[in-house]
């Protein structure tokens, strides 16, 4: 099987594959059902506050997995919501995971839940209510544990993705009716880009200029939001 929904005529910008490509090792895309138009991702993040900072890009033993009351009572929270959230605003799939090393704390929790549908995902996210939930702990926990969430909806003709093989499915990979395809847009330079459908039309040119962010900025029991729209 091969993919079928990356262009090759009718473009407005050529494929960067040099002619005549062969690629080296086998590489698989991911292909969804027609009727998707559309893929939702959420991240939710529990993290608790520590005052030595982790050096960055420092790869130490594992950490052994320790949490709080607090971050037990909130992974708790979340576990029942997604439990009990009903269809159709229920994600179509979800994972969890946990820092064990690395950039960021050890212990912060995480999960990612996908939805091939943004308005779902939207009444969903806004059912789980995090900023409602973190107000309800006592100040001193607010201080230290934080959550936190990411989401966005990315149009399929924007999907990107690439796989060594085809027999482990991780995220995206895993929703309903998805495959993944062998494909040739693999092993040179630009070769990303060539997978993004929308390439054939569009040369993604930046919309916005984004200041630097503010490291160093106090976010003790601080409530932050940002809302960034992408074009389709």
């Amino acid at each position: 099987m091969s993919c079928s929904h990356i262009p090759t005529t009718g473009r407005k910008y050529p494929l960067l594959q040099p002619a005549d490509w062969v690629v080296k090792f086998p590489r698989y895309m991911l292909e969804l059902p027609e009727h998707v138009k559309e893929i939702s991702i959420a991240y939710i993040g529990i993290q608790p506050r520590r005052e030595d900072r982790p050096a960055r890009g420092s790869h130490a033993n594992l950490h052994t997995h320790v949490t709080s009351a607090t971050q037990r009572h909130l992974t708790a929270k979340i576990d029942e919501w997604t439990g009990r959230t009903s269809a159709p605003l229920a994600p179509a799939l979800w994972e969890k995971l946990y820092v064990e090393t690395g950039y960021d704390f050890p212990d912060t929790e995480m999960y990612i839940l996908y939805w091939t549908d943004g308005n779902f995902a939207n009444q969903a996210l806004q059912d789980l209510n995090i900023v409602q939930l973190h107000a309800s702990l006592s100040i001193e926990d607010q201080r230290n544990v934080g959550i936190w969430r990411e989401s966005f909806t990315v149009p399929i003709p924007r999907l990107e993705t690439v796989y060594s093989g085809n027999d482990y499915q991780p995220g995206t990979a895993s929703l309903p009716g998805a495959q993944q395809v062998s494909h040739a847009f693999t092993g040179y330079w630009g070769a990303a880009r060539d997978r993004l459908p929308s390439s054939s039309q569009d040369l993604f040119e930046p919309e916005v200029s984004l200041p630097q962010p503010e490291f160093e900025k106090n976010t003790k029991a601080r409530v932050i939001s940002a809302v960034l729209t992408a074009l389709p």
